[in-house]
């Protein structure tokens, strides 16, 4: 059984490397690295990390963000 994910921590525990950001307003997703957000800390909440982010075309905050890994991403390509 999985671990729930809760914290950046827990995330990268579990082989999360990005933070996937999606703006309904402009209709725009990102996976952000975890290293590129500066001001994060390893026992930052997921849940309230949307309240300090905003997006850069609109200036709207998300209503949520969740942990991806790089594989998760669409047109990731393994060598499977």
């Amino acid at each position: 059984m999985a671990r729930v994910i809760s914290t950046v921590w827990d995330a990268i525990e579990q082989g999360k490397t990005h933070l996937s950001v999606f703006c309904r307003l402009c209709r725009v997703k990102k996976h952000v690295p975890f290293r590129m957000l500066p001001s994060l800390r390893l026992g930052d909440r997921l849940e309230d990390l949307p309240r300090r982010m905003k997006c850069e075309r609109c200036g709207q905050r998300p209503e949520e963000v969740y942990p991806v890994a790089q594989s998760d991403a669409f047109g990731y390509v393994t060598g499977r």
